[in-house]
């Protein structure tokens, strides 16, 4: 890394801690953040997914989507899953790391029935997961960046995620922090979201217009370009 000419960094709390970390200079360092396109993660129609997956209309449902590691925290997410009032459906979308999928069943006891596995989920129908759920949530114990993140904001579903890595950066106006590792804290931010509808809506819009100014494919390319030639 140090005899690299120069080096991307995806968001601005990565880049600091390359800095930190590796001892590089921050000019060594462009700011390239993620893209994503908001007329294609928009807000979709669920009716056929929420069918599909036998969920009741007006049933609450929260989603995570990502590949499932220890380092996703999602331990802390099932122990939080039995506190949150009322108790939602939660919708897993992704693959486990082998042997990560017992120990998160194992700690959900009675709400294990609450839980849906959707397994890889194709690019296509990635909008409508994103706009079936009221809230997506991430525990999240590291995260550079968090491109699932920025995905559920940009079709309109605020975010109650664990303030680690990159995360605040990322969901800006359009969700809830809490500290990490803490399962009362994260059920008592999902709760109040979940049974407050219009606050719902004022941070999903939030979230979107931050999306849409902060991550554009045209900015992601933009920023690339001008480092490969500052770098050159």
């Amino acid at each position: 890394m140090r005899r690299a000419r120069g080096l991307l960094a995806i968001s601005a709390t990565t880049r600091v801690r390359f800095a930190q970390e590796y001892g590089i200079a921050l000019d060594s360092i462009a700011l390239v953040r993620h893209g994503v396109d908001p007329g294609y993660f928009r807000p979709s129609s669920a009716k056929s997914l929420r069918a599909r997956l036998e969920i009741q209309e007006g049933e609450p449902v929260i989603l995570f989507v990502g590949f499932v590691t220890p380092r996703k925290g999602l331990a802390y997410l099932a122990r939080a899953l039995p506190l949150m009032r009322p108790v939602p459906r939660l919708i897993l979308a992704g693959r486990w790391s082998r042997g990560y999928r017992r120990q998160f069943y194992g700690l959900l006891g009675p709400v294990r029935e609450r839980v849906i596995e959707a397994g890889f989920v194709p690019d296509e129908e990635m909008p409508a997961y994103y706009s079936l759920a009221d809230v997506y949530v991430s525990a999240s114990l590291l995260e550079g960046f968090g491109l699932p993140l920025a995905e559920s904001l940009a079709c309109g579903t605020p975010v109650v995620a664990a303030n680690t890595g990159a995360t605040a950066e990322v969901v800006g106006p359009g969700g809830v922090l809490v500290p990490a590792r803490d399962p009362q804290a994260l059920a008592d931010a999902v709760s109040l979201l979940l049974g407050d509808p219009e606050r719902r809506l004022r941070l999903g819009e939030l979230g979107r217009q931050h999306v849409s100014s902060q991550f554009s494919l045209e900015a992601m390319l933009r920023d690339t370009l001008a480092a490969y030639q500052r770098f050159s």
